[in-house]
């Protein structure tokens, strides 16, 4: 019950606290690493897209070689280079005339190259994938598996809504006194309009 003198700013402010630390937890659970488990998953489905994505690109040279189209110019809009810019000479043949002198470079666009598909299919999926695998425990962090973070977050999210209906029943009480307590410039509307 709300009387003219009641000061409800102090019950706001603590409801307001609330509100922040279950929030922030949110944001905690939300950007929690991926446990082993998650992550070498992930390590295998980035595998198997790696050498599906492999595969075309070999099937897209063997039409064009078919075909009797450069493959250069089946690979250039994936950022690869192939035939002549593939390997630039960089210095003069040795003075005997033959390759003993030269000095090769690749050129700057294998920086932008992805390797991944590449690898994968020269490698096969399952020895990629167990290449990248061996490295994921210096990643993964143990702890709760995708479904109980997701039921950990669902809960938070409970908590905040609760708060956030308490703080909303306090300013609503709040503006019947001489000093009402001004909502927040981030109040979900749906809990403002009672939805």
């Amino acid at each position: 019950m709300n009387t003219p003198d009641r000061d409800y700013s102090a019950d706001v402010a603590a409801v307001r606290v609330e509100i922040a630390e279950v929030g922030a937890s949110i944001q905690t659970r939300q950007r929690v690493a991926a446990n082993l488990d998650e992550a070498r998953g992930r390590a295998a489905a980035f595998a198997a897209a790696a050498h599906a994505k492999g595969a075309e690109w070999v099937r897209q040279a063997g039409r064009a070689a078919a075909s009797g189209q450069d493959i250069g110019e089946v690979f250039r809009p994936y950022g690869h280079v192939t035939g002549p810019d593939l390997v630039k000479r960089a210095g003069p043949p040795a003075a005997s005339g033959g390759d003993a002198g030269d000095v090769f470079h690749l050129p700057t666009q294998w920086a932008r190259m992805d390797l991944a598909p590449w690898l994968a299919v020269l490698m096969g999926a399952d020895t990629f994938a167990e290449l990248i695998c061996a490295n994921v425990g210096d990643y993964a962090k143990p702890g709760p598996n995708a479904a109980a973070r997701a039921a950990e977050i669902a809960e938070l999210q409970r908590l905040l809504l609760d708060a956030e209906r308490r703080e909303e029943a306090l300013i609503v009480e709040s503006e019947a006194t001489r000093s009402p307590v001004l909502r927040r410039a981030d109040a979900r509307p749906e809990i403002v309009l009672g939805a």
